[in-house]
């Protein structure tokens, strides 16, 4: 016999042997069959071992389904990681597949109507879902329950299940069934439906293996969830008998739920030490049975009141917290009573289901033609005026009777809705329709009844109720009358009423139960809805008293009297508000059993309703003590001895409010079955203030002692926690306990206004949790929310930290990056700057006064700075939440290898700037991870394997256009803040920080490689090319600079208006604002020089300078001059822009008035906003200085200029023309070999010529400017100096060649005077002038032509041709 191995399971193994093959099948090499075979199963064992990541998972098991497309369970497995991952539109997708390739598999089937159950539950509530997807998952688990295998009733024909057909093949549907109701609201409805799935569940323990795992597990969570124990003590009978762990574990939960509350923690501390439960579960035993005192302030509206309470009535705010005592002091909750006994076999029916669906659908058509036809009737009520007294009477009767309809109606709806849902309950045998239709057509009857009544009411309470608001006064003595329409609508509902309920089975609908949460609610609802209205009445009827005039005795006695009344009846009208209010709160704090409207629909209309009930009569008071009672202490003396006379309206109102007294709700009757543990008795009543107390002193006392009853209710909730020993304190459940309780507080007291108590409650759960993200968040958002920057700041740090560490512990960046880039959207607009980023997400509603808070946002550096710096790492988290490679690098699927590469580089370089603004901790290790998805990206990218579009691929898609629209909206709209019509900000103090500021915007571009991107734009409607699109909105700043730079030069033409006289200063605040920040220098020199302003007006002056340097003739000066004065209201308009004070100082100059222009300069000077104005100035100062002959000034400054800028060929120009203007005036002249040395630093050819010529004519007008004459000899050491300091200097080489031989002759003069030793000398010298000149024009000669050379020849036959 040959020996059985065990399977092989271990991932490394697996590896080993898959690898070589997979490397095979990517080659393109074939494989043989059991190769495929092999490779495929390693790959299935590998993606469904516990230790592989679900990433890996999923790459493996969709290679496998790829090598073997017809095996379900490859897409089945696929699916469920989708669905545990949250991720239900995939999961879907891939069950779909599984069960497409074995049609009438229970498994699959019933997993696939799992995912359609969380779709479901994902869209309730969202537009043009009809709950499509909840109705196929409960045919799906109908189907299966049943043993069908018809999943599509519409197809002609379906598969037969080869074993078994006609019964459950997959028995954990009934767990998962069992699990769902579980979920939902606890109530004796479902109480009642659930027993049945768990004597379902526990009937088949005996057949299926782990049978009594899964009773247990569902029993232990109907413990948990407050359902009453006898009945899991019952069904456990019908369990195999064992004595397995499971039920050992049920055995011991049972007896913790029934164990006394006084005796139960030390119970669970044992079972916590001995470890015969769970951490988690001792914890939701404490949980369930412990802390049952509310630890939450009932009314947070009250106590808010109450602190702001400084003066007036004290007797509202004392209920209200005396009411808010009570209910923290209340008993513990009713335990909800055991299942009723199953009763005896009814009779056999005798109305088959079908008949009874059509009464229903019967009822509800007539119920919703009748809602139909009163909302219709009362819409008619609105259009039209009131004309007379009858039209009032008959609006006013119909509103009456329409309001009291409706309260009938209601009631009706919603007690045939309770017998539908009995009736669907029940198992509809003996009908005769398909079940498909039955069901679709209950479904749509349940649709009809659930129709609410709210559209109604709102007309009649706004829309009618304003109209005859308006004339209530003019006809108050008018008694409605209803109109024959709306008398036939009452007629219609009495007969609907009388009726009856439908005959549903005794089984189903059990003996008769008190009024249930939705009729008690719709009472609340009633009674709010009546005060409203009266309060409103009451307040309308108080405006008018404190308009009418008085002016007779019998009109000043009416309004007294009424003044008095409405001010007891305001008094009335709170105790009555009071009262419901205190009920309404013991209402909410019950388990709402029984149940028939959405839990959701119930909470949201119980919160409504509180809202209307908190409402105070504050207006009403305030009219009556403010405004009326003025009006009558004016004409107190006049009638004095009138006696109060209150209006019939008035006394309406106290009727209307009397009934309201006499009405009751119904008290809230628990079970007679129910057991109600023993508590710590507390006093009915909360304690008295101290006598005589004031009426703050009152209401101060009754809110301390509502917050110390909340107090002590979190003091016993920490006792319970005494019983666990120290030795038990680290263990899982006591810290989940603590964290509950410490949350509770932490945000109790925070709610409360005791912020520095929830942080140090916050810090101390820390010590159990350093980097718990919920914890650290609550801490940030409190910091936040009082003002301390710095640790909030330190808060915030802490909270990123913790969720970067916490995934790059789990090794997977992708796991919470769509969490962390939510995180870092909504911090980028938490710190003042939401008008900022509001037009971040697609559907972020604009309103009109965002772009007018924008851009005081946008001059404020810090803030941009923080909200670009999280807009960033949004970008980024979004990014690597992609794993389509694609999408990580931006690319198109059909890119090369040099446009990969380069969107390689360029996603490198966005994370490397990105990620500098992460915490130091997680900076490094965050980057070197995200290094590593783009250049896994990238190898993707190059295979061929990359190409293969994946499962999950449209949906990336999809989220990326999404974020890349909201992307693109942002832009645009800041775009439409800094550049739209209503823009105004150009001319404001802090325009220069707009623009500069801009450039962090910029420093998050649209990037035009995006295809995607590209994509989204055409999408919006551009009319531009995409890439043109993301260019011009990747450059805000230059756009904002140009749109500011024209604004500024529209308002400065501008001669009228209220911005008009101001403007000078506003410009001048405008250029410092430029002045401090990093405006572009092409804007900033527009600014300083507005050329299209000025020059039209001085442009005839302008081009006399230009042609002839300076008027000519007394015409000429007369059109420079008017030019000056136009110039002058431009340099008086534009102060600290230099260019209309340059120009107008070149025509003073021009006009010789040097003074004057030197005055404008050094005024300019002085306003001139930029280091590039101010060197325009000087380098205007120089010229200046030039026209009026003071060259050494001139050259001075040009020096200073140049130290600054020596490469400025403006500056260049000017030296030269300084020193040769200088040079020509013959006056003072410079230095040779200083010009030599200004001139030094510029080695180009055509500045040292200009140099060598300077040099020169310097050294020439030294002299005279002519080598001929006398006293040549300083010349020719002049001109040697300079040949000898610059050898390549010709023109002064032949000068010197020029000035030996004058001298040569001097000599020759001089020695015919002379004789003796004398003469001798002078020989000496001439012989030794005449070699130099010699040897210069030997020097010079090869270098000069024309006459230059003629004369050099000249001069060497002379030199050489004399004897000495």
């Amino acid at each position: 016999m040959t020996p059985r191995t065990a399977l092989e399971n271990r991932p490394d193994v697996l590896w080993r042997r898959a690898a070589p093959l997979w490397e095979r099948a990517e080659e393109g090499l074939p494989l043989t069959e059991g190769q495929t075979e092999a490779l495929v199963e390693a790959f299935f064992r590998i993606g469904v071992h516990p230790a592989t990541d679900p990433a890996t998972a999923l790459t493996l098991l969709s290679r496998a389904h790829r090598l073997d497309s017809a095996n379900p369970k490859h897409p089945y497995h696929v699916g469920l990681l989708y669905l545990r991952h949250g991720r239900i539109e995939p999961a879907v997708r891939w069950l779909t597949a599984a069960a497409s390739l074995s049609p009438v598999n229970h498994r699959i089937r019933a997993h696939l109507g799992l995912a359609y159950k969380e779709l479901d539950r994902l869209l309730q509530g969202t537009q043009e879902y009809q709950g499509e997807h909840g109705r196929r998952a409960e045919a799906i688990s109908g189907t299966i329950r049943e043993g069908g295998h018809d999943f599509d009733p519409e197809a002609g024909h379906s598969a037969l299940p080869l074993l078994r057909p006609g019964e459950c093949r997959w028995s954990g549907v009934h767990d998962m069934a069992a699990d769902g109701r579980l979920r939902g609201n606890t109530g004796a409805r479902t109480r009642d439906a659930l027993f049945t799935e768990l004597a379902g569940v526990a009937g088949l323990a005996h057949r299926r293996r782990g049978g009594t795992a899964a009773f247990t597990v569902l029993a232990v969570q109907w413990l948990v969830y407050g359902y009453p124990v006898a009945a899991v003590r019952r069904l456990a009978e019908r369990l195999p008998p064992d004595d397995g762990p499971a039920r050992r574990l049920l055995h011991l939960v049972c007896e913790l739920f029934e164990t006394d509350r006084t005796a139960l923690p030390a119970r669970l501390a044992q079972c916590l030490a001995e470890r015969s439960l769970p951490d988690v579960l001792i914890a939701l035993i404490h949980r369930q049975r412990l802390l049952w005192r509310p630890l939450r302030f009932p009314d947070l509206g009250a106590h808010a009141a109450a602190r702001e309470f400084t003066g007036g009535d004290p007797d509202r705010h004392v209920k209200a917290l005396g009411a808010v005592w009570r209910a923290l002091g209340s008993g513990p909750p009713e335990p909800l009573a055991d299942v009723p006994d199953e009763p005896a076999p009814a009779a056999p029916r005798t109305v088959r289901p079908d008949e009874q669906l059509a009464e229903f659908e019967q009822a509800a058509a007539g119920l919703g033609a009748l809602r139909r036809d009163a909302q219709s009737h009362a819409k008619g009520l609105v259009p039209g005026a009131v004309a007379d007294e009858a039209d009032f009477a008959r609006i006013s009767g119909d509103q009456d009777l329409l309001t009291g309809l409706l309260g009938r109606l209601e009631a009706l709806r919603l007690s045939r809705l309770e017998d539908l849902q009995r009736f669907m309950a029940t198992e509809p045998s003996g009908q005769t329709m398909p079940f498909e239709e039955f069901q679709r057509r209950l479904t749509e009857c349940e649709a009809e009844f659930q129709e609410p009544l709210g559209g109604v009411r709102n007309i009649l309470k706004k829309r009618v109720e304003a109209k005859l608001r308006k004339k209530r006064q003019e006809f108050a003595t008018t008694v409605p009358a209803p109109s024959p329409q709306a008398l036939a609508l009452g007629d219609r509902l009495s007969a609907l009423e009388a009726h009856g309920s439908h005959d549903v089975p005794e089984s189903a609908a059990g003996p008769s139960q008190p009024a249930g949460p939705d009729e008690r609610l719709a009472e609340f609802e009633q009674t709010a809805e009546d005060l409203t209205g009266l309060l409103e009445d009451a307040l309308a009827l108080a405006k008018a008293l404190a308009k009418e005039p008085v002016t007779d005795e019998s009109g000043y006695a009416r309004v007294l009297g009424d003044h008095g009344l409405l001010g007891e009846w305001a008094d009335r009208w709170e105790g009555v508000r009071l009262a419901r209010l205190e009920e309404l709160q013991r209402f909410r704090d019950c388990e709402p059993s029984g149940l028939v409207m959405p839990f959701e629909e119930y909470q949201k209309r119980l919160e409504d309703c509180q809202a209307r009930f908190q409402q105070s009569p504050g207006s009403l008071r305030k009219n009556l003590d403010k405004r009326v009672r003025t009006r009558l202490a004016a004409k107190r003396q006049e009638f004095a001895t009138a006696v109060p006379e209150p209006s019939a309206q008035a006394r309406a109102l106290g009727e209307r409010l009397g009934t309201l007294e006499e009405q009751g709700l119904p008290a809230h009757r628990p079970s007679p079955d129910a057991h109600v543990p023993s508590v710590d008795p507390r006093p009915a009543q909360p304690p008295p203030p101290p006598p005589h107390a004031t009426a703050a002193e009152q209401v101060a006392h009754a809110l301390a002692i509502a917050e110390e009853a909340l107090d002590a209710n979190f003091a016993e909730a920490w006792r319970t926690l005494d019983a666990y020993p120290a030795a038990l304190k680290h263990r899982e459940a006591v810290a989940l306990l603590r964290a509950y309780i410490g949350g509770h507080q932490a945000e109790t007291d925070l709610r409360l206004g005791r912020t520095t108590a929830a942080r140090r409650r916050w810090n101390t759960m820390l010590t159990d949790d350093p980097l718990h993200p919920s914890v650290l968040r609550n801490l940030a958002v409190a910091h936040t929310s009082t003002g301390d920057l710095g640790p909030a700041a330190q808060a915030w740090h802490r909270y990123l930290e913790a969720l970067y560490l916490r995934d790059l512990l789990h090794g997977d960046i992708r796991r919470g990056a769509a969490e962390r880039a939510e995180v870092h959207r909504v911090l980028a607009g938490s710190f003042g700057t939401a008008p900022l980023c509001k037009r971040l997400l697609p559907d972020g509603e604009r309103d009109d006064e965002d772009e007018h808070r924008m851009t005081p946002l946008l001059a404020a550096r810090s803030k941009v700075a923080v909200a670009t710096a999280h807009l960033r790492l949004e970008e980024l988290n979004h990014l690597v939440s992609h794993r389509s490679w694609s999408l990580l690098l931006g690319v198109d699927r059909s890119a090369g290898e040099p446009e990969t590469a380069a969107a390689l580089e360029r996603r490198t370089a966005f994370v490397a700037t990105a990620v500098r603004d992460l915490p130091a901790r997680v900076r490094d290790p965050f980057e070197k991870l995200c290094r590593r998805l783009l250049e896994e990206a990238h190898r993707d990218a190059s295979g061929t394997k990359g190409r293969t579009r994946r499962p999950d691929d449209d949906a990336e898609e999809q989220a990326h256009l999404l974020w890349a629209r909201g992307r693109i909206l942002w832009k645009v709209a800041i775009r439409e803040a800094v550049a739209g019509r209503r823009a105004d900000w150009a001319l404001t103090e802090y325009s220069g920080e707009v623009i500069d500021n801009l450039r962090l915007i910029d420093d998050l571009p649209l990037d035009p490689t995006d295809e995607l991107l590209a994509r989204t734009v055409r999408q919006l409607g551009s009319p531009d090319d995409p890439s043109v699109f993301a260019d011009r909105h990747n450059r805000l700043s230059e756009l904002a600079a140009s749109f500011a730079l024209g604004r500024i030069l529209e308002a400065a033409e501008a001669t009228s208006g209220d911005a008009a006289p101001d403007f000078p200063d506003r410009f001048r605040r405008v250029c410092r604002s430029w002045e401090r920040n990093a405006v572009p220098d092409r804007y900033t020199d527009h600014l300083d020089d507005p050329q299209p302003l000025y020059h039209p007006s001085a442009e005839s002056a302008f081009r006399i300078l230009q042609e002839s340097g300076g008027p000519t003739n007394d015409r000429e000066r007369e059109v420079v001059a008017a030019a000056v004065t136009g110039l002058r209201r431009w340099v008086d308009r534009l102060p600290g822009a230099t260019g209309p004070a340059r120009m107008l100082a070149r025509l003073l100059g021009s006009l010789g008035r040097h003074d004057e222009a030197a005055e404008v300069l050094a005024e300019a000077g002085e306003e001139a906003f930029g280091e590039r104005g101010r060197q325009q100035l000087a380098v205007e100062s120089v010229r200046l200085d030039i026209t009026r002959g003071r060259f050494a000034a001139a050259v001075q400054r040009t020096r200073a200029l140049l130290a600054d800028d020596p490469d400025d060929e403006q500056l260049r120009g000017l030296l030269t023309e300084a020193y040769n203007r200088w040079i020509h005036s013959g006056a003072d002249l410079p230095d040779p070999a200083r010009i030599a040395e200004d001139f030094s630093r510029w080695t180009d050819p055509t500045t040292v010529r200009s140099r060598r010529i300077l040099v020169l004519n310097a050294a020439m007008a030294r002299h005279g400017g002519r080598p001929e004459g006398t006293g040549v000899a300083g010349l020719v050491q002049d001109l040697s100096a300079i040949h000898e300091a610059d050898s390549g200097n010709v023109d002064a080489l032949y000068q010197l060649v020029l000035a030996r031989h004058a001298r040569a002759w001097e000599i020759r003069k001089q020695i015919k005077g002379t004789a003796g030793a004398r003469r001798k000398e002078l020989r000496g010298l001439l012989d030794q002038v005449r070699e130099d000149c010699a040897r210069g024009a030997d020097e010079v000669l090869p270098l000069v032509d024309g006459e230059r050379r003629d004369n050099v020849l000249k001069i060497l036959g002379q030199v050489r041709g004399e004897p000495s």
